[in-house]
């Protein structure tokens, strides 16, 4: 994807990336959004955090968010607490990673 944000997990010069978020332009219209969490460090929030900044930077290049996912692609089990599911709703978790951004995020 030509546009990607990486959050690291801190400062310190050996940090790792923890969460990756990303958009495609297509036809100068859409961003097709992506994101990539490893999988030990998921439902912690890193992965809406990415999410939320590639589609910020998207929307402020004036583009439409599109995002696409395989059909067999499952949700975890089990659902997050903070899920409602007479809504759908959900309110990720506070994120520790790169907390300086985190507290920029809109949630």
């Amino acid at each position: 994807m030509d546009h990607h944000f990486t959050v690291m997990d801190g400062n310190e010069p050996d940090r790792k990336p923890v969460a990756c978020g990303a958009y495609a332009e297509w036809q100068g219209i859409l961003a097709d959004m992506g994101v990539l969490v490893p999988p030990d460090l998921r439902r912690q929030g890193l992965g809406t955090l990415a999410a939320s900044i590639a589609a910020h930077e998207a929307l402020a290049s004036g583009l439409t968010l599109q995002w696409r996912t395989a059909l067999d692609n499952r949700a975890p089990w089990p659902w997050p607490e903070s899920w409602d599911s007479s809504t759908g709703a959900s309110r990720p978790p506070s994120c520790s990673a790169n907390r300086e951004l985190a507290d920029d995020a809109p949630f």
